[in-house]
C-alpha cells in the first residue's frame, strides 16, 4: 500500500538514513530508441544528428548511419515508440529538421542524387528540396528548389506557409505557399556561403528579427518583410556557426572546427543598428553543437568538452547567456547501458518549453529533459520521473520501468530503499545493466577493475581481489565492495582512488589525485 510504503519511507530515511543511488543529473532521463538498437545494435554504427520536438509527445529525428544510410523516424508519445517516415535509400540524405511555430508546419531539407545516365556514361545530379508537412508530421509533400543556386545548407519555416532556405553563392531563397514556387532574395554580398537563417517568430517585419550566420565572418539583418534591405550587424564577432533569438535577446555558437569552440550573446536594438555581441563565460572549454532558448534569459547548448575524455555536455543560461552551468553530463546515464562503447557528443537540442526538452546524438540514445522534484528511492519516483532504468525505483508496474525491464517486487533493501520497495530490473535470467547492483559480478562478471557489486576475488577477472566497502569510491553506496587491484600494484582503473598516487605522476586529465605532488 501507498500509505505503509510512504510511512516506511519516512521512517528509513529521516531516522536510518540509508544511502540511495542517485544521479547528477537528476533533471534528465535517458533511454534506448529501440528501432534504431534493431537495426543497429552497436551503437557506434549510428548518430542522432537533427532532432525537433513540437510538444512533449510529438517529434521527429533525423539518423545517420555509418554505412551512408539517412533514417526519418516520427514519435507521438514522448519518444518510447518511433515509427518509420521514410524507406531509406542510398541515394536520398536527410539533413535538417524544422518546425513553425504552431508545431503542425515543418520541413526537412534533404538531398537527393539522380542517375541521369547509365553505364558506361555513368552520370548522376544533384537535387536539392525539402519535405513539407502540414500537420505536425504525418504526411510530407516533396517541393525542390529551382534550379542556378547554389548548394542549400539552412532552411527555416514560419507561419503560415513561409518558407526560407540559404546556402553557398549567397544563395537566399524564399517561398511564400508551402514550397510550390521560389523567389530569390538579393543578397547583401556576393560569393559567400550562408550556413544558416533564422526568422523572428512574433515580427517578421521588426528590425532585429532576421539573422543570416555564414563563412565570411559576417552576420546580417533585415529590416523588411520576407528579407531584404540587409544591415552588416556582426560587430566584433568573427563568425558563428548557428543563432537563436527570443524577441531581444540572441546566443550563437561557433565550433571552431572541434576546437575550443566559443558561445556569444547579445540583445539586438530595436530598429537595427550594430549587436553589441560578448564571449560568454563557461565553467570549461566546450565544443557546442546546437542552442536552443526558450525565453529571453533562458536557455540550453549541447555539445561535448574540448578536452580529455569525449563527453556529451549540456549547458544551461538563466541570465541571458552571460555564463553557464552543467546541466547534463552524458555519461553519468549512459553508464547504466552494457552496450554503450563510450562515445557520447551531442548534437542537437530541442527544448519544448522551460519544462520540457530532448537531446540526442552519438549512438541510439535520447536524453529527456523534465525536473523531478522527487529524490530515486520516492513511492511515486518511476511514476512522477520515469520511465525508470535497472536498479531505480519505486516502481509500481512494469509501465513505469524502461522497455525490456521488470518491476521486481519488495527488493529494495539490495538497493539502499526500505526492503518492501519495487525496483526495476532485469527479467530473471538476464544480466543487469545496473551498477553497483549486488549481484552483478556474479550474474554478469567476472569483474573488471572499478565494477561491482562483487562478492569474493572469485568474481573478480584474473589478478583482482573483492575489496569490502570502497564503494564510496566509486560514487556507489559505501557498503558495496568492487574489483580492484591488489595493494600496491599500478591500478590500470581510473578515476581510481589511488591512480596517481601507485602510478603517478599524472599527467593532465589524469585522477584521481590526492595533491600537486601526484602530478
Amino acid at each position: 500500500m501507498k500509505v505503509l510504503k510512504g510511512l516506511i519511507y519516512l521512517i528509513f530515511f529521516f531516522l536510518i538514513s540509508l544511502p540511495i543511488i542517485t544521479h547528477a543529473a537528476s533533471n534528465w532521463t535517458v533511454q534506448e530508441i529501440k528501432e534504431l538498437k534493431a537495426i543497429y545494435s552497436n551503437p557506434d554504427d549510428i548518430e542522432i544528428i537533427d532532432l525537433e520536438f513540437q510538444t512533449e509527445n510529438h517529434g521527429c529525428l533525423i539518423a545517420k548511419a555509418s554505412n551512408g544510410l539517412t533514417y526519418v523516424y516520427r514519435t507521438s508519445d514522448g519518444g518510447k515508440n518511433w515509427s518509420q517516415v521514410f524507406t531509406p535509400l542510398v541515394l536520398m540524405k536527410y539533413k535538417d529538421i524544422v518546425f513553425d511555430e504552431t508545431g503542425n508546419f515543418g520541413l526537412i531539407l534533404y538531398d537527393e542524387t539522380r542517375v541521369i545516365s547509365g553505364w558506361p556514361d555513368f552520370q548522376t545530379v544533384l537535387i536539392q528540396g525539402v519535405k513539407v508537412t502540414t500537420n505536425g508530421g504525418t504526411n510530407w509533400t516533396s517541393r525542390p528548389f529551382p534550379g542556378n543556386h547554389g548548394y542549400i545548407w539552412g532552411v527555416e519555416a514560419r507561419w503560415p506557409s513561409y518558407i526560407w532556405a540559404v546556402g553557398e553563392i549567397s544563395t537566399i531563397l524564399y517561398s511564400s505557399n508551402y514550397g510550390q514556387n521560389w523567389n530569390p532574395i538579393t543578397s547583401p554580398v556576393t560569393n559567400k556561403t550562408f550556413w544558416d537563417i533564422y526568422v523572428d517568430p512574433d515580427d517578421m517585419v521588426y528590425g532585429g528579427g532576421w539573422g543570416v550566420i555564414f563563412g565570411s565572418s559576417r552576420l546580417y539583418a533585415s529590416d523588411a518583410q520576407y528579407g531584404g534591405n540587409w544591415n552588416d550587424v556582426s560587430a566584433n564577432i568573427p563568425w558563428m556557426d548557428t543563432v537563436d533569438f527570443v524577441m531581444s535577446n540572441g546566443v550563437g555558437i561557433r565550433d571552431n572546427s572541434g576546437q575550443t569552440g566559443t558561445i556569444y550573446y547579445s540583445g539586438y536594438p530595436p530598429g537595427g543598428g550594430v549587436w553589441p555581441w560578448t564571449g560568454a563565460t563557461l565553467p570549461e572549454a566546450l565544443v557546442p553543437s546546437d542552442v536552443d532558448m526558450v525565453t529571453t534569459w533562458q536557455g540550453w547548448v549541447a555539445g561535448r568538452n574540448a578536452f580529455g575524455k569525449i563527453e556529451g555536455k549540456i549547458y544551461k543560461t538563466v541570465n541571458y547567456g552571460q555564463t553557464w552551468s552543467i546541466d547534463l553530463e552524458a555519461d553519468d546515464l549512459l553508464i547504466l547501458f552494457p552496450n554503450w562503447t563510450g562515445s557520447s557528443t551531442l548534437n542537437t537540442i530541442s527544448m519544448v518549453n522551460a519544462s520540457v526538452g530532448y537531446a540526442a546524438g552519438d549512438g541510439y540514445y535520447l536524453f529527456k529533459y523534465r525536473p523531478c522534484s522527487l529524490p530515486m528511492g520516492h513511492v511515486d519516483y518511476c511514476r512522477d520521473c520515469g520511465p525508470c532504468l535497472s536498479g531505480q525505483g519505486d516502481c509500481d508496474g512494469d509501465v513505469q520501468c524502461q522497455a525490456g525491464l521488470t518491476c521486481a517486487q519488495d527488493v529494495g533493501a539490495q538497493y539502499g530503499m526500505p526492503w518492501n520497495y519495487d525496483v526495476c530490473e532485469q527479467p530473471p535470467g538476464n544480466c543487469s545493466v545496473f551498477q553497483p547492483g549486488p549481484d552483478w559480478c556474479r550474474d554478469c562478471g567476472p569483474c573488471a577493475e572499478g565494477e561491482g557489486d562483487c562478492d569474493s576475488d572469485a568474481e573478480c577477472e584474473a589478478g583482482l581481489i573483492c575489496a569490502q566497502d570502497v564503494g564510496a569510491n566509486y560514487g556507489w553506496p559505501a557498503g558495496r565492495d568492487v574489483c580492484e587491484q591488489p595493494p600496491g600494484n599500478c591500478s590500470v582503473f581510473q578515476p581510481g582512488p589511488d591512480w596517481c598516487r601507485d602510478c603517478g605522476p599524472c599527467a593532465e586529465g589524469e585522477g584521481d589525485c590526492d595533491s600537486d605532488a601526484e602530478c
